[in-house]
């Protein structure tokens, strides 16, 4: 199936292509259940982008439930109450965004979450945490970070946010073999830090 816009002058926002899914109301009235929707964003030969959308009708009103557009592909622009969930071969909640309570879950057999933004179950007794995995063509070198959790505070009068407090995973010595070490290092900001500047080290195993 082709879909073709002849057009003589195409420009920049032109629509390509609307598809719609039409159906009755229990009130005999025709309701376009969904809708498909391509545009153009920029039609300059060399540079072309395009969108593409689907919407669904939800409580009487039509959604914006998926959009690509040419920097970001979207679920949910309109900040509905709609979760987006993954399931695996035994989770039914892999991955899900809990539209309505703003949280992200990973892991969970079932819809509910600790009262918190994030949050990861592990219910595998041999897999159990969250693991960073530092991955390169070549072995860490000396003092190279391996990988950070940092804690991250952002002032009312600053929008920059810096790290308060964060634990850091080091290459102690060449990760080349036999020699390999690590560092596990913890930092804190003093009192009397101002936005925008790092925490101090405070302890290194």
């Amino acid at each position: 199936v082709r879909f073709y816009r002849n057009s003589s002058s195409p420009a920049d926002n032109d629509s390509l292509l609307t598809m719609r899914i039409e159906g009755n109301n229990d009130n005999s009235q025709v309701v376009v259940y969904n809708r498909i929707r391509a545009d153009i964003i920029d039609a300059s030969d060399g540079t072309e982008d395009s969108s593409f959308h689907i919407f669904n009708m939800m409580a009487g009103t039509e959604r914006t439930m998926f959009s690509i557009k040419p920097d970001e592909v979207v679920l949910n622009e309109e900040s509905q109450d709609v979760d987006f969930r993954i399931e695996s071969d035994g989770l039914t909640h892999a991955f899900v965004v809990d539209g309505g309570n703003n949280k992200v879950g990973v892991g969970f057999g079932a819809a509910t979450f600790p009262d918190v933004p994030f949050s990861v179950q592990c219910n595998d007794a041999d897999n159990k945490g969250i693991t960073i995995v530092r991955q390169e063509s070549g072995n860490p070198s000396d003092d190279e970070e391996l990988g950070n959790l940092a804690f991250m505070g952002v002032a009312n009068t600053n929008t920059t946010a810096s790290a308060d407090a964060k634990i850091t995973a080091r290459a102690a010595q060449d990760h080349s073999g036999s020699v390999a070490g690590t560092d596990l290092e913890f930092y804190t900001k003093p009192n009397g830090t101002g936005p925008g500047s790092g925490p101090t080290g405070r302890m290194i195993i």
